[in-house]
């Protein structure tokens, strides 16, 4: 978007982004044997809401406005890094 992207390049790049980056660290975690059979019932719900969260947004994006996808992914960023603050101040007092 800032980069003078449409709203529909900006979501596949990011998306594609987040598919990679998630798919190395699995790789990485399973090779390093960090998952367990627990896990696997999580996987079986999270995998399909996210495939489905996925081909769902490319539809709809055309109907939101550059402007209205702007402010949403501030949002989200924002959010993300409100979060990833307060996980790093609780992990700092467990040290």
């Amino acid at each position: 978007i800032y980069a003078g992207w449409s709203a529909q390049k900006s979501l596949v790049t990011l998306g594609l982004g987040i598919f990679f980056i998630s798919l190395i660290t699995c790789i990485i975690h399973a090779s390093a044997g960090l998952y367990t059979k627990e896990l696997f019932p999580y996987v079986l719900v999270g995998v399909p809401a996210v495939s489905i969260g996925i081909f769902l947004s490319f539809p709809l994006i055309r109907y939101i406005t550059q402007a209205t996808f702007k402010k949403l992914l501030l949002i989200i960023i924002g959010i993300s890094g409100i979060v990833a603050g307060i996980r790093a101040i609780t992990q700092l007092g467990t040290l």
